[in-house]
């Protein structure tokens, strides 16, 4: 059974997400006047937002309560005299002009368009994630796109799955391939879902989860190598 659909995460393994969120976390520093070292600012933020995005994929928040509780912890750790909402607004807007390709990324997609149906499905705020993807230009390069606030549901859960491949006209089976970094998530829910699977891992690390992919890649131009 070939492929003929492919489904695309959007951070890390298409975009450079980490590379949008330094520079949106550098200029909130400087909003907040904080005296921290960029190193433990960057690190405080990650200890708090790690935690809240695994809470969910659990299901344990909802992407609205997410977009509040953030920076209620965030201004709670750093004693902050800006209110939550100020700087969870700032970052956003910040966070939305980050548009910045992975090494491959954009050839990769220039490559699959013509043979291959793709859609995106990324845990994702609205806001942040449509106005990357507009200036990108992704709304023309993908059939479907699903983020995770809009559809009020995230990956691993294989309903969002579910909800591309029906939007897209194609049965959901292995005969789409869902491609991403995390195996928690776009690895877990496409097994779930039922459909192939392929972990992008360029920092080839040890897969000690119960989550097996069909495929692993270290470059995304191995992809084609796949179809």
């Amino acid at each position: 059974m070939g492929i003929k659909t492919i489904f695309f995460d959007a951070d890390g393994t298409l975009l450079d997400f980490r590379k949008a969120e330094n520079k949106a976390l550098t200029g909130l520093k400087d909003f907040m006047g904080s005296d921290l070292s960029q190193e433990d600012f960057i690190k405080t933020y990650h200890k708090i937002n790690d935690r809240i995005w695994m809470e969910l994929e659990e299901g344990s928040i909802t992407a609205a309560e997410l977009k509040q509780e953030r920076f209620h912890r965030f201004a709670a750790a750093m004693k902050s005299k800006v209110s939550a909402r100020e700087l969870s607004e700032f970052y956003l807007r910040a966070l939305g002009q980050g548009c910045f390709y992975l090494k491959d990324a954009q050839n990769l997609l220039k490559a699959l368009q013509e043979d291959f149906p793709m859609a995106m499905i990324t845990n994702g705020l609205t806001a942040v994630q449509e106005a990357r993807f507009e200036a990108l230009g992704f709304y023309d390069l993908f059939t479907e796109i699903l983020i995770s606030e809009t559809e009020g549901i995230a990956k691993p859960d294989p309903e969002i799955f579910k909800r591309a491949a029906q939007r897209m006209g194609v049965p959901l089976n292995k005969e789409i391939l869902m491609v991403g970094d995390s195996l928690s998530s776009d690895i877990a829910g496409g097994i779930a879902a039922g459909i192939s699977t392929c972990w992008y891992n360029p920092g080839v690390w040890e897969n000690h989860s119960s989550h097996k992919a069909d495929y692993e890649i270290q470059s995304l131009m191995e992809i084609l190598e796949i179809l």
